[in-house]
């Protein structure tokens, strides 16, 4: 198994991203796990991919000057900052229970508005219509090798 991160080219317009992969670029062999993301960066730019295969199609890629061979290390460093963990709530009541005492102190609430946006405050409040968290899995490069 050969983890690897490969540059590809990139066309963005507002709308929408095509993406231009190396020659003899095979996705029934080649898993792309998290790609680099700069939205801000319009038109024709190079970005690179992060992605694992088997050793036979890693070798013939690695003959390309896109890819690069990185170890597991470097393949988690990578993929947490391009695909970043993101919390999630999974006892509902009780943190929301722990919300409710917190807001109720007015020492909390005047803390709290010193170092939250009025949006952020409102998250924290059942009566409003604001999202609240989500957390995702930290990436780790074992779920897919």
């Amino acid at each position: 198994m050969k983890i690897l991160k490969v540059k590809i080219k990139k066309k963005r317009t507002l709308e929408e991203c095509r993406f231009e992969y190396p020659k003899r670029w095979d996705n029934k062999k080649i898993q792309v796990l998290a790609y680099e993301d700069h939205p801000e960066n319009l038109g024709d730019v190079v970005e690179e991919c992060l992605c694992i295969t088997d050793d036979e199609t890693g070798a013939w890629l690695l003959e390309q000057p896109e890819a690069t061979e990185i170890s597991e290390v470097e393949a988690n460093a990578v993929g947490r900052k391009w695909r970043s963990a993101i919390a999630r709530i999974t006892d509902e009541e009780k943190v929301i229970g722990i919300l409710k005492k917190l807001l109720l102190n007015s020492e909390t609430r005047i803390a709290l508005k010193k170092c939250l946006t009025k949006k952020e405050i409102d998250s924290l409040d059942e009566a409003k219509n604001e999202a609240g968290i989500e957390r995702k899995e930290e990436f780790n490069i074992k779920q897919f090798i």
